[in-house]
């Protein structure tokens, strides 16, 4: 069921975040590793149309998997669980199993929150999907998400959609019943020419991306980077009231 309310979109320029070189070489190392282990399981010419393909097209199947492996385990364990670990989240998934037996839904990750100072919310909720669904699609990613965050009892008001490709990062507020987007980033330019590297010319990860790609790195590592997360959560009561009064 779709979530009530409508969609805020956000300037992760209000918020203090900080993406330093040593990031970004990091989550460039580790998209490349995750290129490598889709390699191992899926053909070179059926990976390029995957990285080519528009979000909802050519979507991740078993059967582009030589041990026709199911395309949603399949894009947590080697590519979405790879980057949470390099953005700096440890412990994802310690609540998802009794989080979704109480509730009677399954968040794919469930991150703790409560010992965050001056934070309300319990736990950051996390939906996965394989690479290449569309994440606007009804009861599905992002859809998925904010409908989570606007059941109460859920404990959250802030929530990830992500295919490893694209990443929504979703707050929502309980006051104005309202969710607000605050950054959407599609990594798919960055996969598509460490793929082509890792099949062509092999450099340094580092040294195959062009400036606008690295850019796209920092532009996720702004909002979903651990350290950068837990400062806009800190922000973005007093950011959306500014934004509500203006």
């Amino acid at each position: 069921m779709s979530a009530e309310g409508t969609r805020t979109a956000f300037d992760v320029a209000e918020f203090e975040t900080a993406v330093t070189d040593a990031d970004e070489a990091r989550l460039i190392e580790t998209i490349a590793d995750g290129i490598g282990r889709l390699r191992d399981q899926i053909d070179d010419d059926t990976l390029d149309e995957v990285f080519r393909a528009q979000p909802g097209r050519y979507t991740m199947r078993s059967d582009f998997t030589r041990d026709r492996l199911d395309p949603e385990p399949l894009t947590q364990n080697r590519v979405i669980e790879p980057l949470l670990d390099a953005l700096g989240y440890d412990d994802y998934g310690s609540e998802a199993g009794d989080f979704s037996a109480e509730r009677g839904e399954q968040a794919d990750y469930a991150i703790p929150l409560r010992d965050i100072e001056g934070v309300d919310s319990s736990r950051l909720l996390i939906e996965a999907e394989p690479i290449n669904k569309q994440l606007e699609n009804r009861g599905h990613g992002l859809d998925q998400v904010e409908s989570w965050l606007s059941q109460r009892e859920f404990e959250s008001d802030f929530g990830f959609a992500t295919d490893g490709l694209r990443w929504i990062f979703v707050r929502y507020d309980p006051d104005s019943y309202t969710h607000s987007i605050i950054e959407s980033v599609d990594l798919r330019p960055v996969f598509l020419a460490l793929f082509e590297n890792a099949t062509t010319e092999q450099r340094a990860p580092t040294a195959a991306l062009s400036d606008e790609h690295r850019e796209l790195v920092s532009t996720l590592l702004r909002p979903f980077e651990y350290g950068n997360f837990v400062s806009i959560i800190d922000d973005a009561r007093e950011v959306i009231k500014k934004k509500q009064e203006a």
